[in-house]
């Protein structure tokens, strides 16, 4: 009986597929990282701003006390006066941002490893999996696609998270809890 897979194809199979991870894990990375690098730029003018007002409608102290918060904290924090509660509120809000962000990410990060390594180790057995049989090669080849799979839409619906409604947001203790306009968004993401 003839192999649908030639000896060589379970090499360009993985080869492929590990060149593939690696230039979506460079992307992802580069869209992480843009995300919050802009988020810190925004953050950073407001605090900025907070040192320019000091002696004005604030001081040094409050606002280092404020940046020293965790993100909870800064969500619940009391200004010494009403016109920086805005400023200040919208600071929480961009630090809860980028701990959004850096939640999403995790489990399309995990999974690109995953797929990395998988390839790496079937290209290095590629003619040992040819010669198991071809049910093997078939059933390793389709695991991987599998996978692949996941990856790819995992990524897709993660991204369209970071883009779209990463303000409705809240994270406390690395989960996050959705605002009731969002609902729709998050049960089209994560409920299946």
């Amino acid at each position: 009986m003839e192999y649908f897979f030639s000896k060589n194809s379970g090499l360009y199979f993985f080869s492929s597929l590990l060149q593939a991870d690696a230039a979506i894990f460079a992307i992802v990375g580069i869209f992480v990282i843009y995300k919050l690098q802009s988020v810190q730029s925004k953050i950073d003018s407001i605090r900025n701003y907070l040192l320019g007002q000091i002696g004005k409608t604030t001081d040094e102290l409050e606002v280092q006390k404020f940046d020293e918060l965790t993100t909870e904290q800064k969500m619940n924090f009391e200004p010494s006066t009403d016109k920086l509660g805005l400023l200040y509120n919208k600071w929480a809000r961009l630090e809860n941002a980028n701990d959004f962000v850096k939640l999403v990410v995790r489990t399309p990060t995990l999974f690109i490893f995953i797929g990395l390594t998988f390839n790496s180790f079937g290209l290095t057995f590629a003619s040992f999996i040819h010669n198991a049989g071809y049910c093997v090669e078939i059933i390793v080849i389709g695991l991987n696609l599998i996978l692949h799979l996941y990856i790819f839409l995992s990524i897709g619906r993660r991204t369209i998270k970071i883009i779209e409604s990463h303000k409705d947001y809240v994270v406390i203790d690395s989960q996050f809890i959705i605002d009731s306009k969002s609902k729709w968004l998050y049960n089209w993401l994560f409920k299946d």
